[in-house]
């Protein structure tokens, strides 16, 4: 199948930075049975390094995938269909451990980064996904959004508690539930889409969508024959509505008859210097997990990251045992020491005498953990 390609970043009009970085790949630098690979990185704006951590992502996902090592990482069969699902997954994973590797390196505490990964094989797309920035599937004039935002609003949304034009105007909006580069563990979403001729795949950062809205995303779409006049148009719409983002945008329209427009199969952006750092993890094996499973590679990230905190809830749940512990051992020592008290005297002041020593200890335990 083949397609027409549009792409383009922008910086807006208020940050000084771009922390966008996207990957277009198509032949000669896939496997012959993939035919495009698109990939979005919206690099976190309150952390440190966000646009070393898109930018650090989007050449990971370059090196995976344009040299063939994504199959040392994936332990399923090729020949299941869902096999390229698995493949995103256990790429972005890897991804999100390079990061932390990346991030304890340079001492630098927080690198976080969306990721949207799609990969056309034959006609099947597949979608990897974590963070808010965006795929969309446009046939026949209707605008799908393939993928869910991870971000707190999109929960508020999901669970009835906001609407989605309060979710809109929300002063929380933009803080995210998952992202790379934050976590040991991250959860990968995963999708799979039969495509056909004449279908738009569009993939983008939320510099766009926070501006920019499904039917106007649709008409300037539709209303292109060309990808890259529509990825220009829709840039300069959200920068006249103030550009307080970073804006990315890849479109792709796939059409039986139009050969891949991407002359050598490889585009970057936003062109920028990779840091020695960088190019030193890039230009390492060191990083890449063995070719029989993913498994020991993940055991060395997980056990050279700090032992999780204990949760609130869990916290309180064993401060709770322990003040019922020491409120019926203190009863019973003072039953047996003070045989002339009633009964009413000796357990009111031992339960007192309970609360206020398992209070004061889960208040230390709860410190101690949580910091």
């Amino acid at each position: 199948m083949g397609f027409q390609i549009g792409h383009l970043t922008d910086r807006g009009r208020v940050r000084e930075l771009n922390e966008d970085s996207y990957l277009i790949l198509t032949q000669p630098n896939l496997p012959p049975n993939v035919t495009l690979l698109l990939a979005v990185a919206d690099g976190m704006g309150g952390h440190q390094a966000g646009d070393m951590a898109s930018g650090y992502t989007i050449a990971s996902l370059d090196q995976f995938f344009s040299t063939g090592q994504f199959q040392q990482l994936v332990d399923y069969s090729p020949g299941r269909a869902d096999y390229y699902a698995a493949v995103l997954k256990d790429v972005i994973e890897a991804v999100n451990d390079r990061l932390l590797d990346l991030s304890t390196q340079l001492g630098v505490t927080q690198m976080g980064t969306t990721a949207t990964v799609a990969l056309l094989s034959g006609q099947q797309l597949f979608i990897g996904h974590v963070g808010d920035s965006r795929a969309y599937l446009l046939r026949n004039g209707l605008l799908q959004q393939i993928t869910q935002d991870h971000s707190w609003v999109a929960d508020q949304v999901a669970s009835g508690a906001m609407t989605a034009s309060e979710a809109y105007y929300h002063p929380k909006k933009n803080l995210l539930l998952r992202a790379l580069g934050n976590n040991v563990v991250v959860r990968v979403d995963r999708m799979i889409q039969d495509v056909y001729p004449g279908d738009t795949l569009i993939l983008c950062s939320d510099g766009l969508t926070n501006k920019v809205n499904p039917l106007e995303m649709t008409q300037i779409v539709t209303g292109q024959p060309d990808p890259k006049t529509a990825c220009r148009q829709l840039v300069q719409l959200a920068n006249s509505r103030g550009g307080e983002d970073n804006i990315t945008v890849l479109i792709a329209r796939l059409d039986s008859r139009n050969a891949p427009s991407l002359p050598g199969g490889r585009v970057f952006g936003p062109h920028r210097q990779a840091s020695e750092a960088e190019k030193n993890l890039a230009n390492t094996d060191r990083l890449i997990r063995p070719a029989t499973t993913a498994a020991p590679a993940k055991t060395i990230q997980l056990s050279a990251q700090k032992s999780p905190k204990f949760s609130r809830i869990s916290t309180a749940i064993l401060a709770l045992v322990i003040l019922i512990f020491l409120q019926l051992s203190i009863t019973a020592v003072v039953f047996v020491i003070s045989s002339k008290l009633t009964w009413s005297t000796f357990v009111g002041g031992s339960a007192g005498l309970g609360f206020i020593i398992g209070l004061l200890f889960s208040y230390w335990l709860f410190a101690t953990h949580q910091s």
